[in-house]
């Protein structure tokens, strides 16, 4: 079965490298939705999360919804800086 999520990432320019960030958005606390329908049906109420809570402008369609296991929150580059992101792990619950 499918776990997928609905996300959006942005970058904070704090420091040297500044700093990832992505909210990964779940049906239930640990549940993904089932289709990509389900979750993009979810696009606007996260974008009002995002506004609210983070102080972001977004577009709906800079949105991914993608399984749950291909959101990395650390990537390693040998010939480069690696990257890690914070992840803001909510339900549809958190949106209400």
């Amino acid at each position: 079965m499918a776990d997928l999520v609905l996300t959006f990432d942005w970058y904070v320019a704090d420091d040297l490298y500044g700093k990832n960030h992505r909210v990964l958005l779940s049906e239930k606390e640990g549940v993904g939705f089932k289709t990509k329908f389900e979750a993009g049906k979810q696009k606007v109420p996260l974008k009002n999360y995002l506004a609210k809570y983070h102080k972001l402008k977004v577009k709906t369609k800079s949105m991914i919804i993608g399984e749950r296991d291909t959101f990395k929150d650390y990537e390693y580059c040998s010939n480069g800086p690696s990257q890690d992101w914070t992840h803001y792990n909510i339900s549809l619950k958190d949106l209400e």
